[in-house]
């Protein structure tokens, strides 16, 4: 429950705070929707930052995905002087308001204690620096004003980002008890900028790495989906690995990564930036399929029965799912010596043949040219005339009926596949030959 107190004492001088040696030059010709937001909130009366990510991604000359508001200002009061924003969470006092693009406002505000590693007990009005105190990595808690460019630093986050280091606010241990989506974030964070792990932010995250398995599924998928989107996944997986996350979430992975041929082989797959084509869950979990050591690969292995089980706790939808099996099922196919079009027609006719054939292109040790022959294969099969229909095979012939149309539409289409297309009734006349033989 967002409450207010009685009475609120500002607690701060920003002149304490303000990096004087730092003043972004910023350009809002593009938009100027968070300038135009903070703007109104202080012609109110109220305090109001950019905050968060944007202030992060702005100092590293990077440009921000979205922009964050922290403001004095309850979430009542924002929606009044935005009647079109919508409550997100209201009950952390987030509201979304549309400024050309949605901007979260959020009202500054402590938390009470964590009871289940995700929600606090209770949250209540306070001031900037208080706000600030509660966020997780001091790279993320830096306030900038967008009308001066002044940075506000009250938790060491510029030092931080000139360092190329991930630390957290105040003490690791509590940020990470507090939420344990936290330690997967340390993971995202370290990786995507390239920022070395404080030591004791580090060590805290060993320790309390196997809070994760806490999480619900649908959180771990939305972060680690984010980390295979972001860049390669190996310094991710590494990260995870040693820190004792992916034996807690994934122990039969984390066991199967011990073998040094399959470690080896994960290395090389997942050292370049993950094909968008192909489900980032079918690449992780690829070491679980029993021949992803083989070279080459065998066909016929069954999916493993763990593999099934991560799926159903990380709430995959339904297309991630079956491109996902696709892939564990049918992968090794491409290395079967097949000579003819139409022995290659049911794999490229599968729903997710992009994400086979992504996975191919990257596979580490497919024979030079393999990938370009089957996309040349799979031009030819989508490019090939489709078989008579049924109606046409029981008009041509009486005796053509149940399941002999589909034997019938089979052998039309091997043939246009392997010798080419011609007129249909040559075409019909040749399978009806090949199905009734004369006398």
């Amino acid at each position: 429950m967002y409450f207010r107190p009685k009475s609120l004492r500002r607690q701060w001088r920003r002149s304490d705070y303000v990096c004087p040696m730092i003043r972004l030059e910023l350009d809002w010709s593009a938009w100027d929707g968070p300038q135009k937001l903070i703007r109104r909130l202080r012609e109110a009366g109220h305090e109001a930052w950019l905050a968060g990510g944007c202030v992060r991604d702005l100092l590293l000359g990077a440009v921000p995905k979205d922009y964050d508001v922290a403001t004095s200002a309850e979430p009542a009061e924002v929606m009044a002087l935005f009647p079109k924003a919508i409550p997100l969470k209201p009950e952390l006092g987030v509201v979304l308001v549309p400024k050309g693009k949605p901007i979260e406002v959020t009202s500054f505000r402590s938390e009470g204690p964590y009871l289940d590693g995700r929600r606090p007990a209770w949250v209540k009005r306070t001031t900037a620096e208080g706000d600030v105190q509660r966020r997780d990595f001091t790279i993320n808690g830096l306030l900038l004003d967008p009308e001066t460019g002044e940075v506000v630093d009250m938790v060491g986050g510029v030092d931080d980002l000139r360092s190329g280091r991930l630390r957290c606010i105040r003490d690791p241990r509590e940020r990470f008890s507090e939420d344990h989506l936290r330690l997967l974030r340390a993971v995202r964070f370290s990786t995507r900028l390239g920022f070395a792990i404080d030591p004791e932010t580090w060590t805290a995250a060993c320790e309390l790495s196997g809070n994760v398995v806490s999480l619900s599924g649908e959180r771990v998928h939305e972060e680690l989906g984010r980390m295979f989107e972001q860049g390669p996944f190996l310094p991710s997986l590494v990260l995870l690995r040693d820190m004792g996350v992916l034996s807690a979430l994934f122990p039969e992975l984390a066991a199967a990564l011990t073998n040094p041929v399959v470690w080896s082989r994960t290395e090389r797959l997942f050292a370049a930036k993950w094909p968008a084509e192909i489900p980032w869950i079918a690449g992780l979990l690829l070491p679980l399929c029993p021949w992803f050591s083989e070279d080459p690969p065998q066909a016929g292995a069954n999916v493993s029965e763990v593999a099934e089980s991560y799926c159903e706790r990380l709430r995959l939808s339904n297309g991630e799912r079956d491109a996902a099996h696709l892939v564990w099922r049918r992968f090794p196919e491409f290395f079967l010596s097949q000579k003819r079009l139409s022995e290659k027609a049911s794999l490229v006719r599968e729903r997710y043949f992009a994400a086979l054939s992504g996975l191919l292109a990257i596979w580490p040790e497919a024979p030079a040219g393999l990938h370009q022959a089957w996309l040349e294969d799979a031009r030819r099969v989508v490019e090939a005339p489709r078989p008579p229909t049924g109606q046409v095979w029981m008009a041509a012939d009486p005796r053509v009926r149940g399941r002999m149309v589909g034997d019938a539409i089979r052998r039309a289409d091997e043939i246009l596949l392997n010798e080419g297309p011609r007129e249909m009734q040559v075409l019909v006349n040749q399978v009806l030959g090949t199905m009734f033989k004369p006398g």
